[in-house]
C-alpha cells in the first residue's frame, strides 16, 4: 500500500432570489471529484455534477406552481499509466436532464391537492477506451451513445 493515494472533494452552491411576493427563483449546483489509486499504475476516478433551476410562482391565494429544470452527470474513469506502450483511459458517462411542472391547489385548510407533469432525457456513453499518452498503441474504441426518453408523465393528484 506504499503506492496508494486518494483525493476527494465536493462543492455545493445555492442561490435564492425573490423578485416579488409571487415569484422566486432558486438555483443549486453540486460537484464532486474523487480519485484513488491502490497501485502505482492505475487511477480510478469518479465525478458527479448536479445543477437545478426552480421558478416558484403564486398564481392566486389557492394556486401555486413550480417549474424545475435539472441536469445530473456521472462519470467513471480508469487511467492506466504503466511502464509500457499500452497506457489507456477507460470509462463511461451517464447524463440525465429532467423538466417538471408542479402545481398545488389549496382547496381548504384541511385539503390540498398536488399534481403536475414531468419528462426526462437520458444520454449514456456506455463505454470508451482511449490511448493515454503519445506512445500508447491502444486503439481507441467507443460503444455507441444511447439516448432514452421517459415520456411525459402526469403526477397523480395527491390529497393532503
Amino acid at each position: 500500500m506504499n503506492n496508494s493515494k486518494a483525493s476527494f472533494y465536493d462543492a455545493v452552491a445555492k442561490y435564492t432570489h425573490t423578485f416579488n411576493e409571487k415569484n422566486t427563483v432558486k438555483a443549486m449546483g453540486y460537484y464532486s471529484n474523487d480519485a484513488f489509486s491502490i497501485t502505482s499504475d492505475s487511477i480510478y476516478g469518479y465525478n458527479n455534477r448536479l445543477m437545478s433551476l426552480q421558478w416558484d410562482h403564486q398564481f392566486n391565494d389557492k394556486n401555486a406552481g413550480s417549474l424545475i429544470v435539472a441536469n445530473s452527470n456521472y462519470k467513471f474513469n480508469i487511467g492506466y499509466e504503466g511502464n509500457s506502450d499500452n497506457n489507456f483511459d477507460l470509462g463511461f458517462v451517464v447524463d440525465e436532464t429532467e423538466a417538471k411542472f408542479k402545481f398545488t391547489y389549496l382547496h381548504s385548510k384541511a385539503h390540498k391537492f398536488d399534481y403536475g407533469l414531468s419528462a426526462k432525457l437520458y444520454n449514456v456513453q456506455p463505454g470508451y477506451l482511449e490511448p493515454n499518452g503519445e506512445n500508447s498503441i491502444v486503439e481507441p474504441q467507443t460503444i455507441a451513445r444511447e439516448k432514452a426518453r421517459k415520456p411525459l408523465s402526469i403526477y397523480p393528484i395527491i390529497l393532503r
